[in-house]
């Protein structure tokens, strides 16, 4: 009997529960959340914004700690669900029931609903926080949605990225590799103008977050609030797609 998605799905899942990735998956949302949270409290406390403009520091904190670690979590979960296939003839077995295309998106899809998991946590346990603080106002609903789609867009093109390079090298340390550089220049980015910051891909988690800090001579001096940025999301959605396809053109020409 062949293996369809959703039996390929939870058998990922079966077979990544000794890999703890789930575990792996809530410290790094924990971090997050901690780490929003603290700078948010020290930024306040120095009396640099109103409370009204709290959340919008809160969700550009996110998309700069997310440009900085989320690489480096996705990159290991794609390692994490890919080095089985690299071990001896574990990749001739499965193919015995799975299709390399079952195969392939089995994981990506186990990866994406991981991804989307901590994304969903990680902000609704920052406003969950933010009600035993008094610098908070009412939780923007309509900037919290598009924050969080922004996130999973973003975390869909990264772990198109990671599976591609984990899943056709053998060498899992190129693809945990490629996360640390990528959390690297997603941290730096917001240095370069736009028009370099945009080849790096974790960059988007700054740029596609409807808000933006005012930067003044040597601080904050203010927030904006920006309309989605649909074109962009589209573009980063269609090279998503591109590198999905890619990653499978790869994938179907590993020997087994």
């Amino acid at each position: 009997m062949r293996v369809n998605i959703l039996k390929g799905t939870y058998l990922e899942f079966k077979k990544m529960k000794k890999k703890k990735v789930l575990i792996i998956a809530l410290l790094f949302t924990l971090v997050t959340i901690v780490w929003t949270m603290a700078v948010s409290n020290n930024f306040y406390s120095r009396g640099e914004t109103s409370p009204s403009d709290m959340w919008l520091y809160g969700l550009t904190s996110i998309a700069q700690i997310n440009a900085l670690l989320s690489p480096i979590f996705l990159s290991i979960t794609a390692s994490k669900v890919s080095e089985i296939e690299h071990r001896g003839a574990t990749l001739k077995i499965l193919l015995t029931r799975q299709s390399r295309a079952n195969l392939y998106a089995s994981k990506f899809v186990y990866c994406e609903i991981v991804a989307t998991l901590c994304t969903l946590v990680q902000f609704l346990g920052f406003i969950a926080v933010t009600y035993f603080s008094d610098f908070f106002e009412a939780v923007p609903v309509s900037l919290m949605i598009q924050s969080i789609l922004a996130v999973i867009v973003v975390n869909t093109m990264l772990i198109a990225i990671f599976l591609l390079v984990c899943i056709s090298i053998k060498n899992q340390v190129y693809g945990v590799g490629s996360g640390l550089l990528l959390g690297l220049l997603g941290i730096i980015s917001m240095l370069f103008p736009r028009n370099i910051a945009m080849f790096i891909p974790s960059y988007y988690y700054m740029d596609l977050i409807p808000a933006r800090m005012i930067m003044g001579a040597k601080r904050i001096i203010g927030f904006e609030v920006l309309p989605f940025d649909l074109t962009t999301t589209g573009i980063v959605i269609v090279f998503s797609l591109l590198l999905i396809v890619i990653g499978l053109m790869l994938f179907n020409r590993k020997e087994v």
